[in-house]
């Protein structure tokens, strides 16, 4: 039988939803109207800063079976932030197109 360990790292948001609603269907996310010829060297990025707990972690277990005999154990460790808000920018050049600020449903770069 082999024992097999493995980490997984995120990084969590306390106040996600104050960027989105939250819906029954979880068919949310972040929103952009930006030009088309923007797609290009798209890319999003998201100002946050940690809160207290700074780390919560969580441990999943799977047992060896005679057809996988491997146990396996799944540590996963998350960073917890406050999400200050979400850029849209063009990789390229850093040009900012956009920003959704806490509260602001989408952002628009026309």
């Amino acid at each position: 039988m082999k024992v097999t360990w493995r980490y997984d790292y995120f990084l969590a948001f306390e106040n996600l939803h104050d960027f989105y609603p939250r819906v029954a269907d979880d068919d949310a996310g972040f929103s952009a109207e930006l030009p088309a010829d923007a797609a290009a060297h798209l890319g999003m990025r998201a100002r946050a800063r940690l809160t207290e707990p700074v780390i919560s972690e969580s441990t999943t277990f799977w047992k060896a079976t005679h057809g996988n005999p491997i146990d396996f154990t799944l540590k996963k460790r998350y960073l917890i932030a406050i999400l200050e808000e979400v850029l849209f920018v063009d990789t390229k050049d850093d040009r900012i197109h956009c920003r959704i600020a806490r509260g602001a449903p989408r952002c628009s770069a026309r």
